[in-house]
């Protein structure tokens, strides 16, 4: 299954529908549905108590006759059957009521008010059950959920049917619409209750004139209502079965590719290329939005001095500032805090959609130069408590760069290698010596004269490594001979470049439109 993205053409009859759609209608539904599963749970707790208290003393049989009960009493099954489907008959019929008994039904219909309930249900069952955490056997569960405001509207609305796509939201490539005796054909548009919404193709897309062209089944239609600022744009999300086209210029390579990931940078291996890639490019919103958050923290502490603590002097006799008061305490936001407010936001919608773009341009250069992955398995979760390496990961998500590698390769190429059994950061390939180096030491140098890059050493000590995890020393010095020179070549040409862009002060882009490009060095073994 793959998705298409489209923007939609709107005027001011569609656009007028579309925001009582996703505004009033929409939330209404949402929260009502939400509170009624809410007050069912709250109801089930109260009912399970006995069987609670009869489970603890060993009274299994009877508790279970308790728990059936209080199921059946409250309407809220969570650990039952229904909960691997999403939603039970008698919240779904409950949603359906609601939205036929007053003014819904004119603007969403039971396809769309589905899909919200079960929206809606999976929230709460957080509270209950929890999400699955990775690499952890516990649940975590939610504390509390959140109702939506009217003012801010859903982000998506989408109809799932049992038979391809709704009768609601549907794909039409050629819709007729009669008006005062009148025809017109509208071609390639989304019908929705009347509304319809011609979308803009791309033919220099190569994945759009692909589209056109195979007229392929479309399964769901998803609207997407997007916020650019102070402008509201809507896009069509189309889903189509089978595997996703590949561009020509991403087409899939052949081998064994070696990757050292780190917080903010990458290595990659091959026997014919290396490249190293760098995401400074996204210092530029991070500095941006830093100034921001600055100013909006002085205009805070001028326009609400009651709610903070005295300045005071620290145990280094340096000046200190008061922390917030405890308890409920009331704001006073100006006009130009609030505009401050919504540049960081738009600020941080495009530092994120700039860092996917991204992550999406690495991942397929990883994978036009191999079909088969060894990577680290690298606990990001210990990276987020170390005091230095936190502001990289909360910046440039490494976790997410991983998830697009797997989603490339797949889960049967690609090969996670233990960062504690193999330790590829700390090894010489030419010696096979290990030796342990601190985290800001990033040339390795070893006493039989091998001085060589630490991440491209460790990219190229993954690519050695066999399928069964480990580091077979044999076939290391075999492709040390091959390749060292390739290797000495590679930190000969890189690590001059960062020593200088780490003293001018990182190289940072000074424009927006510098932002969407990769630091990358490549060096190939012909030039080697």
């Amino acid at each position: 299954m793959y998705v298409i993205k489209l923007p939609l053409v709107v005027n001011d009859y569609a656009r007028r529908r579309l925001e009582i759609r996703f505004k009033q209608a929409g939330c209404s539904l949402y929260n009502a549905v939400l509170g009624e599963c809410l007050k069912r749970m709250r109801k089930y707790k109260e009912l399970k108590k006995p069987a609670d208290e009869l489970y603890k003393i060993g009274k299994k049989d009877e508790a279970k006759l308790i728990y059936s009960q209080a199921i059946k009493d409250s309407g809220f099954y969570f650990r039952s059957a229904d909960a691997k489907h999403g939603l039970n008959d008698s919240i779904n019929q409950f949603s359906a009521q609601m939205c036929k008994s007053c003014w819904i039904h004119h603007h969403i219909g039971s396809k769309v008010c589905y899909t919200l309930s079960e929206r809606a249900f999976e929230a709460v069952k957080k509270i209950v059950i929890g999400t699955k955490q990775k690499d952890v056997q516990y649940r975590k569960k939610s504390k509390r959920v959140n109702f939506k405001r009217t003012k801010n509207g859903l982000d998506s609305l989408v109809g799932i049917g049992d038979r391809g796509q709704t009768k609601e939201i549907m794909w039409k490539p050629k819709h007729i619409m009669r008006k005062n005796g009148n025809k017109t054909i509208i071609s390639n548009c989304v019908v929705w209750k009347k509304v319809v919404l011609p979308v803009i193709l791309d033919e220099s897309d190569e994945l759009v004139r692909r589209f056109i062209e195979d007229k392929p089944v479309v399964k769901t239609v998803l609207i997407r209502r997007k916020r650019v600022g102070k402008r509201i744009s809507y896009w069509a999300h189309l889903s189509f079965d089978g595997s996703p086209v590949v561009k020509t210029k991403n087409r899939c390579g052949v081998g064994v590719v070696g990757v050292d990931l780190g917080p903010n940078k990458i290595a990659v291996f091959t026997p014919t290329k290396i490249e190293y890639i760098s995401f400074e490019s996204l210092e530029h919103y991070a500095e941006k939005i830093k100034k921001i958050q600055r100013t909006l923290s002085r205009l805070q502490r001028l326009h609400n001095p009651n709610n903070f603590h005295p300045n005071f002097i620290n145990k280094r006799g340096k000046k200190s500032l008061g922390k917030v008061k405890k308890g409920r305490l009331s704001w006073v936001v100006s006009k130009r805090q609030q505009k401050l407010y919504d540049d960081v936001a738009d600020l941080s919608r495009r530092k994120a959609e700039l860092r996917r773009d991204l992550h999406g341009k690495v991942a397929n250069t990883i994978r036009s130069m191999g079909d088969k992955l060894h990577i680290e398995q690298n606990h990001i979760k210990k990276w987020q408590q170390d005091k230095k390496l936190s502001k990289l990961v909360t910046r440039y998500a490494p976790a997410s760069l991983v998830t697009f590698l797997t989603q490339k390769f797949g889960i049967e190429n690609t090969l996670f290698l233990n960062t504690y059994a193999t330790t590829l950061s700390q090894i010489c390939p030419n010696c096979l010596k290990k030796q342990k180096k601190p985290l800001g030491e990033r040339v390795h140098e070893c006493d039989c004269g091998c001085v060589l890059d630490r991440d491209i050493t460790s990219a190229f000590l993954a690519y050695c490594c066999t399928d069964e995890n480990t580091l077979q020393e044999s076939r290391v010095q075999q492709l040390y001979k091959e390749y060292g020179i390739f290797l000495e070549a590679s930190c000969n040409t890189i690590q001059p470049v960062l020593d200088r862009r780490s003293k001018v002060g990182c190289g940072l882009p000074q424009k927006d439109n510098e932002c969407h490009n990769l630091v990358t060095w490549e060096i190939e073994k012909s030039a080697a």
